[in-house]
């Protein structure tokens, strides 16, 4: 296999002792993927104005990033490369998109088949999944942390949806679309996500798991989430940021910076003003 050396590296990199594709080990996987590659847009932004670029980095820069400077990515990304990572220790999956505000596919995960079972993987939503959700339409699965609350459940037509609450106020879902997809499919979508009037291309965005908490930045303004609480912090200027990605986030300072450089000089934004 071309990427083999990759893969083991990858596999390296998480730390699992992996022994054989059952549901023990994919539990272990999915905990190190969220805490080894954040949810963030640094190195989509810096990528753009630096070189350019309109789809994804390939798998061997992407790894190389989280070794150097504890970096991830957003949704197609990480769970893209996870699910290539999957397949080379032989589990069975799809990559599936998912519509979100009316949008189709503007969102992907996995769905991973084990033990004659069906999970729902999702390593790139920025969401404190730490195991698969499995594919019941009898078993809605339920996660509360601080503000925050996720329910993952079935819709009237037996698809997949995810619900996201923030003070008991519905602020965002999707639906999952469990046809299996290359990536070659999402391309446009993926395209669309650095587009300059795109989110991710206005502001900067980290989410940083651990094992019990996490955090995320959103321009200067942190969220730390427990289970029973979650607690907010405004930054005020540059050295606290620093500060803050090197402590709290544990990740290299110098790339967010330069994202921050960025977002000024092509967007106009200051992230230091923007306090919600």
């Amino acid at each position: 296999m071309r990427y083999s050396g990759v893969y083991k590296k990858y596999l390296s990199h998480l730390g699992v002792n992996f022994s054989r594709p059952d549901y023990d080990n994919l539990l272990k996987l999915i905990r190190s993927q969220i805490q080894k590659f954040p949810f963030e847009n640094v190195f989509k932004i810096i990528n753009y104005y630096g070189s350019n670029l309109t789809t994804l980095t390939d798998i061997e820069l992407h790894l190389e990033n989280s070794i150097i400077h504890h970096s991830g990515g957003t949704c197609f990304a990480n769970n893209y490369y996870f699910k290539c990572l999957l397949d080379y220790l032989d589990y069975r999956t799809k990559f599936v998109g998912c519509n979100i505000a009316g949008s189709a596919d503007a969102h992907a995960a996995l769905i991973v088949s084990v033990d004659e079972k069906n999970y729902f993987v999702d390593v790139g939503y920025g969401a404190p999944f730490y195991e698969p959700f499995q594919l019941d339409r009898n078993v809605d699965k339920i996660l509360v942390w601080g503000r925050l609350k996720y329910i993952f459940t079935h819709n009237a037509n037996s698809l997949p949806v995810l619900k996201v609450y923030k003070n008991e106020v519905l602020v965002h879902d999707y639906v999952v679309n469990p046809i299996g997809r290359d990536i070659s499919y999402f391309q446009d979508e993926i395209s669309k996500t650095f587009l300059t009037s795109s989110y991710f291309m206005n502001l900067l965005r980290i989410i940083k798991f651990s094992n019990q908490s996490w955090i995320e930045l959103k321009n200067n303004v942190v969220y730390e989430h427990y289970r029973n609480s979650s607690v907010k912090t405004i930054i005020e200027n540059e050295y606290l940021l620093k500060k803050v990605i090197a402590t709290k986030f544990e990740m290299s300072w110098l790339p967010v910076l330069n994202t921050v450089e960025l977002l000024s000089e092509h967007k106009g934004i200051n992230i230091f003003k923007d306090n919600n």
